[in-house]
């Protein structure tokens, strides 16, 4: 099957309707498409209509111009030099199979605009699928995107990898803006160190202190410098700058911020969004609930996506907190439609509030983007939730929050359609995205197989990402943690805009993700 991001093919009617379809094969002299039987004849009365046929432009294997900036037409994307669009009037369409729900068709032409265009694509894709097979990541990009490979860093630790992000940045304004919004804030406890940290703390205030030292600005590698006759050591430029910038930073909103947060941050969102292991069992649960209720903390529960085989755990898992009393319905959050459907059948939605995770709002987040091409922004600031239609169907399932995060670009929120809550109810993970999510975890495929690509569903997991993390060039401010890539957002880090763009769209929480 061709992907319909690099292909697909648009038939006209009369009254200028269009259908899209995908192509199933493809050669020089044609590509079969399958609809389905209800449109068996609308297909034939098209075929007497010119078709459009739109062929993705991969220039990066033509022309290794990576740090070049390129002219583009934002009005019409087709025009940008990404897509190719071919209109062919000459062509057969055949019926080649059908089956009970479904028939399979032949367009064939021998139009040469088609020819040249077709077979472009499929040396193209071809190319980037021996690249997949073959190559090295590294050798991939440079290959693909003239991502500069030899010019990058890679940090040995993601520890130190965080020091130099941290050493880069020029300034706080994120948090600066956060400290003046009237937003909620809340932590993301989302993996065993984090929540255990916070069980086993001394104080609220020791806890907040920790999390800020190790999370948000990471441990900066200490350095021996040498002994050098007629140096002074303290202005040795060997001498651990990383160590000195986190310092900076440190005393330049260190202690203040320490003690904000430890002041406004009233949430705690205990489990983790991507990876359904991810979760404390009982008994740190209930103790975690305790600590929590003396701090005066609010936990928010949050369950992965669901796979057919932990259906049972979550259902444990939800019986265990309507087990627990509460002076209010408690929080969760949900990452699957699946949960979301278990939890309207059983009338569970008057037991908790329910928010909409990152998972199911889908959208295009990836700071690689720059090393491929610079996105038509109106294309990705918007997603399923900003259909008015979509978002009025789960706010019926329950749903009274949605979730967004700071991702290289600010997106565009929904307009909350319920008159009796309007606006706000929209919480935001600041900085770091998620970028992309593997069912079978890739973490766990390497350290159990050897191998990333040898994915398989982990039933019973060890936590290899306890220990393990993949890095990736420093320059692209982003680690693979968990199942997920994650992408760090520098520039809402340092400038406020992002999240005051944000929460005058509506946002009015913000909980810290540092990984």
């Amino acid at each position: 099957m061709i992907p319909s991001q690099i292909f697909c093919c648009h038939f006209q009617d009369q009254n200028n309707g269009e259908l899209e379809v995908r192509a199933l094969e493809m050669s020089p002299d044609y590509f079969s498409f399958r609809l389905s039987r209800k449109r068996d004849g609308e297909i034939m009365k098209m075929q007497h209509f010119p078709a459009k046929l739109i062929f993705y432009r991969q220039e990066k294997l033509r022309e290794n111009r990576w740090n070049e900036p390129e002219k583009r037409n934002t009005k019409n994307p087709r025009d940008s030099g990404d897509f190719q669009e071919v209109s062919v009037a000459d062509y057969r369409i055949t019926k080649t199979a059908e089956e009970e729900f479904w028939s399979e068709y032949r367009f064939e032409t021998s139009d040469p605009a088609y020819r040249m265009e077709a077979s472009r694509l499929l040396k193209e894709y071809g190319t980037y699928i021996r690249l997949k097979l073959e190559k090295t990541d590294e050798e991939m990009a440079r290959v693909l995107t003239g991502y500069p490979v030899d010019e990058t860093k890679i940090s040995r630790t993601f520890a130190e990898q965080k020091t130099a992000w941290a050493e880069g940045m020029e300034k706080n304004g994120g948090f600066l803006e956060i400290l003046a919004s009237h937003c909620e804030i809340g932590i993301a406890l989302n993996e065993p160190e984090l929540w255990e940290a916070y069980r086993d703390s001394g104080s609220w205030n020791e806890f907040v202190e920790w999390y800020c030292r190790n999370r948000m600005l990471g441990e900066a590698p200490e350095k021996t410098p040498e002994k050098k006759s007629g140096k002074n050591p303290e202005k040795n430029p060997e001498m651990s700058p990383g160590k000195n910038r986190v310092q900076e930073m440190q005393n330049g909103f260190g202690h203040d911020f320490y003690h904000w947060l430890a002041e406004r941050c009233r949430y705690l969102y205990v489990g983790n969004s991507f990876c359904p292991h991810l979760y404390p069992d009982s008994d740190t649960l209930q103790k975690l609930r305790e600590r929590a209720e003396r701090d005066r903390k609010t936990i928010v529960y949050v369950f992965s996506t669901m796979s057919e085989h932990m259906i049972p755990t979550y259902r444990e898992r939800l019986e265990e907190l309507k087990r627990k009393p509460a002076a209010d319905r408690q929080e969760i959050v949900v990452n699957d439609a699946g949960m979301l459907s278990m939890l309207r059948e059983n009338g569970e939605p008057r037991f908790f509030h329910i928010t909409y995770g990152v998972i199911p709002i889908r959208r295009r987040k990836d700071p690689r983007i720059m090393w491929k091409k610079e996105p038509e922004r109106w294309k990705i600031h918007r997603t399923t939730v900003n259909d008015g239609a979509f978002l009025r169907k789960i706010q019926d399932s329950g749903i009274e929050r949605l979730s967004f995060e700071t991702c290289g670009y600010v997106p565009e929120l929904p307009q909350n359609s319920r008159e009796e809550s309007p606006g706000g109810n929209v919480t935001v993970y600041f900085p770091y995205y998620q970028m992309n999510t593997s069912t079978w975890c890739t973490t766990y495929a390497m350290c159990q197989n050897g191998k990333r690509g040898r994915q398989e569903d982990a039933e019973c997991c060890p936590g290899y990402c306890r220990w393990e993390t993949f890095l990736y060039p420093d320059d692209l401010h982003m680690v693979g943690r968990f199942n997920s890539l994650f992408g760090l957002d520098r520039e809402a880090m340092e400038n406020g805009d992002r999240i005051r763009d944000l929460v005058r769209q509506g946002a009015d929480r913000i909980v810290l993700n540092f990984l």
